[in-house]
């Protein structure tokens, strides 16, 4: 009973959502309006931007520039990284993590408001 109640809501949201534009969503949160039931999907970016200050989020334009060579393949970069050089494959290439922000001045942010 809950599959066929959870595909029934997938179709219903397919009918919605196919037609939309943009497809993505918005680069910042305060460009789209969350509900208290999409508390779910907050957590989920904020881990995603805590593993971004990381610097876990993989290049996707330099896997693609490397997948449309053909000439190299990679492994998902992992912490046994660290312990042995000893990898056949290179880690996959990452972004570098976003400097920090510069500490702000209770003035300066007032006066951002």
């Amino acid at each position: 009973k809950v599959n066929e109640r959870n595909v029934a809501v997938a179709k219903q949201d397919i009918v919605v959502m196919t037609p939309l534009v943009p497809r993505l969503t918005p680069p910042t949160r305060s460009k789209e309006l969350l509900m208290p039931a999409d508390r779910v999907i907050l957590e989920y970016r904020d881990k995603l931007d805590e593993f971004e200050a990381r610097g876990w989020r993989l290049d996707l334009e330099g896997l693609r520039a490397a997948r449309a060579r053909g000439d190299t393949t990679y492994a998902i970069p992992c912490p046994a990284r660290r312990e042995t050089r000893a990898w056949v494959l290179d880690a996959a290439p990452t972004l570098a993590a976003p400097a920090p922000a510069p500490e702000q001045s209770a003035t300066t942010r007032a006066a951002a408001g």
